[in-house]
């Protein structure tokens, strides 16, 4: 049997293990969404909505499976974190939060939940370039009302859901 020191070493090298995971996976479907933006951009510039609109669902199942795994990554991470705490047993306390030293002084945001945050921005964008375009699909081009409307629209939930990543993703130091 593994002593409790080989067993954190196996619980934080799966920790490492899941982050890089995550990364790689970002990267990845990273290149699926700049490749569906530029393929939408292509078609919808051609005014081919039909084709804009079957690269615009690709879009949004490509960010929503990319949401997804972000999500099983994050628990998996988590996971191993709760693992290798147990083994520790107080022999590391964590850091304090670092004195504040103005606005430009470090914060402690969660990657993995920054991450998460964009993936989900993304599906929600392609959802609603989807429903954009199919309106133009059904209702005929163009109605500059309509894309006004969208846009404004997408304006006010982009700053609303850039102020709710922003404290939702923070750490905050906890109580002892």
């Amino acid at each position: 049997m593994a002593s409790e020191k080989e067993l954190l070493q196996i619980a934080e090298k799966r920790r490492e293990l899941e982050i890089k995971l995550l990364w790689d996976r970002s990267v990845f479907f990273g290149t699926f969404a700049v490749a569906g933006f530029a393929g939408y951009a292509y078609f919808f510039n051609q005014f081919n909505f039909i084709f804009a609109l079957l690269i615009a669902g690709f879009g949004f199942i490509a960010s929503l499976i990319w949401t997804l795994a972000n999500r099983g990554s994050k628990y998996w991470q988590e996971n191993w974190e709760v693992k290798s705490d147990k083994l520790q047993k107080g022999y590391f306390k964590k850091l304090e939060e670092a004195q504040k030293k103005g606005f430009w002084s470090g914060v402690r945001f969660s990657p993995s939940r920054l991450t998460i945050a964009l993936s989900d921005y993304l599906t929600f964008a392609w959802f609603i370039i989807i429903f954009a375009t199919l309106f133009i699909v059904l209702c005929g081009f163009p109605h500059y009302r309509i894309i006004q409307l969208f846009s404004v629209l997408a304006v006010i939930f982009t700053i609303a859901y850039a102020v709710w990543v922003y404290f939702d993703t923070k750490h905050f130091p906890q109580q002892s």
